[in-house]
């Protein structure tokens, strides 16, 4: 019996295998790359220039705030709300992969807070990630809810927009 609650565990809860290491190596690298060019090489920083930091910095925090509001609000009613069948309201109403959609959204704020060009190369890396993993995700979601989760996806884009 154990071993059936396992499995399904893993199609409800299904990952990308090795997805933690990827989460990972997404933080590490955009971090690094976005310290050291924000605030020691400044390579790609140039435009800090043109737009003061009183402009940048408000939007960009602003950007990452809601980014990181959007991810808990999603953390929450995943991991700690009973929930049945496919979650439709809230920020899953909005998008199919908040958590997700929220992070990206905090990577971005952070650089438009320091205009860290080169900070983009790990922010792309970390967008073909989370999509890969979020493909993944919705075939074990189809799996499990199957035309519950078909109509979801043709009412509620993966991210915002598309």
């Amino acid at each position: 019996m154990g071993s059936e609650t396992n499995e399904k565990e893993k199609i409800t809860y299904g990952e990308l295998p090795h997805t933690h290491l990827y989460h990972l190596i997404g933080v590490i690298s955009f971090f690094t790359v976005w310290i050291l060019d924000s605030f020691i090489f400044e390579y790609s920083t140039f435009l800090q220039e043109d737009i003061d930091w009183f402009i940048r910095f408000p939007i960009g925090m602003a950007i990452m705030i809601v980014g990181f509001i959007i991810s808990g609000l999603a953390h929450e009613v995943k991991f700690h709300k009973k929930v049945s069948g496919v979650i439709d309201n809230g920020v899953y109403g909005v998008s199919r992969h908040p958590m997700y959609l929220g992070f990206i959204m905090a990577y971005i704020g952070a650089i438009i807070s320091t205009l860290s060009l080169i900070s983009f190369i790990p922010w792309v890396y970390i967008i073909i990630i989370n999509h890969i993993m979020a493909n993944f995700e919705e075939k074990k979601l189809l799996e499990e809810f199957g035309d519950d989760y078909r109509e979801y996806q043709s009412k509620v884009p993966k991210w915002l927009l598309i």
